[in-house]
């Protein structure tokens, strides 16, 4: 080889170069965190301190079984985790403890659990085909609209690592909260489907006829919301809409 001659390196190869480098740099500022009890992880691909406790509460199936949730309009719904433990004081601190920085880390979690799809070195490794199958059932990714006055929207972040593992559209801010409803933590099943009736719009031109829409939400309770955002989704033109959540509460009389 000649000594004055350099092997060429390619543009790609040298922007995942960057990447990597201004990963690691922000490592060194800013410190990455477990979601699930917000120690420090640093390099470490998985926390010491409570593994076995986020492990326990993963979904062997993550498809939710019918009648323990209302999942009106939608063709089905699967969430990674049961809402408990751990896993309720993640999502509690990306909703109310300003830790935005936690939804990528969750996405990812739900991406790996229900999809089966692959992380190599922060990036998402496509399949043999260029996409995982189950991304080939839909069009596009819609979060579900935040209900609190915070300046991030929980399921936006969510869906937007979803998106990105999937490979497919985000349209993040294709729904929209058409009017104001009561706090839904005291009321029924019944009351809360009648609370959200309406409740929810979709913005003209956001949404292609006959799509096949994959709905994101953080936590499904009794299912009202997502079936409220099911029902704006169809008579916008939806064909087909499918609910994943980061974390399901369990059902009257499970064990906790």
């Amino acid at each position: 080889m000649n000594p004055h001659c350099r092997p060429h390196t390619s543009a790609p190869a040298i922007d995942a170069r960057i990447a990597r480098w201004g990963r690691a740099a922000l490592g060194l500022l800013y410190p990455r965190r477990c979601p699930f009890c917000d120690e420090v992880l640093g390099q470490l691909t998985a926390c010491p301190a409570c593994e076995t406790s986020e492990r326990a509460l993963r979904h062997a199936v993550p498809r939710l079984a019918e009648g323990d949730h209302l999942l009106a309009g939608l063709s089905g719904g699967a969430a990674a985790y049961s809402y408990q433990g751990v896993v309720q004081g993640a999502v509690l601190r990306m909703k109310s403890g300003a830790r935005a920085c936690y939804g990528p880390q969750l996405g990812a979690a739900m991406a790996e659990q229900i999809f089966g799809c692959r992380r190599q070195n922060g990036v998402w490794a496509p399949s043999a085909g260029g996409r995982p199958p189950a991304a080939l059932e839909y069009d596009c990714i819609i979060p579900v609209p935040s209900s609190g006055k915070r300046p991030y929207n929980p399921p936006g972040l969510l869906a937007k690592e979803l998106a990105s593992a999937l490979g497919l559209p985000l349209a993040a801010n294709a729904l929209y909260k058409a009017r104001q409803t009561p706090r839904q933590e005291s009321l029924s099943r019944a009351g809360r489907l009648c609370s959200l009736t309406d409740a929810f719009a979709v913005r003209p031109g956001r949404l292609a006829e006959n799509s096949r829409v994959l709905l994101v939400d953080d936590v499904v309770t009794t299912g009202a919301t997502l079936s409220a955002c099911a029902a704006a989704l169809s008579k916008a033109g939806a064909a087909e809409v499918f609910a994943v959540c980061l974390a399901a509460t369990p059902p009257p009389g499970a064990e906790p």
